[in-house]
Order: C-alpha cells, then sequence, then structure tokens
C-alpha cells in the first residue's frame, strides 16, 4: 500500500512537473513553404512538417493560407505569418 501511495505520488510530481515545462518552453513556428499537393490541397511546411488547413501539429494549428500568407494559432493567439518566417512564442510569468 505504502508503495502505491508513493508511486501515485511520484506520478504526479512527474505530470506537473512536466507540464510546467511546456508552459515555461518556447514555441517555435518555422514556416518554411506553402505548396500545392498532386491532389489540388494546398500545404504549408511548419518546423518540418507538412500541414494543410485545419490541421494541428505540436501545437500549431493552420487556420488559413494562400502562397503569401499563412494564418496560425498557437497557445490561444491568431498570427498570419509569411513563407520563410519564423516566430518564437515564450511564456514570461512575474
Amino acid at each position: 500500500m505504502k508503495s502505491y501511495i508513493l508511486l501515485s505520488a511520484m506520478l504526479a510530481l512527474t505530470f506537473s512537473t512536466n507540464l510546467k515545462a511546456q508552459e515555461s518552453s518556447p514555441l517555435v513556428i518555422q514556416v518554411e513553404s506553402v505548396v500545392m499537393g498532386t491532389d489540388g490541397q494546398m500545404r504549408v511546411r511548419i518546423n518540418g512538417q507538412y500541414l494543410t488547413r485545419h490541421s494541428e501539429k505540436d501545437g500549431v494549428r493552420v487556420i488559413d493560407m494562400d502562397y503569401h500568407h499563412v494564418k496560425v494559432e498557437a497557445r490561444g493567439q491568431q498570427m498570419t505569418l509569411k513563407p520563410h518566417q519564423t516566430l518564437t512564442l515564450e511564456t514570461h510569468q512575474p
């Protein structure tokens, strides 16, 4: 019984530490290029991954795009970025 309580406490501490690390770690959004796929669907390469409209990967959601602008949402904020642009989001707490 003691080992179960100890294990539960260790897991809770690990989870809260990981959650704090994720919140405080900067999120880098690197828009590399916008391309048209062979299926006729546009794709944007963000952080090395190709994403389509309304898809999400690693906390970055693509809302809309064209060849000149990409509208993304990350950490509750919407931003419009251009291809070959990099944005770093950091959380600063007092």
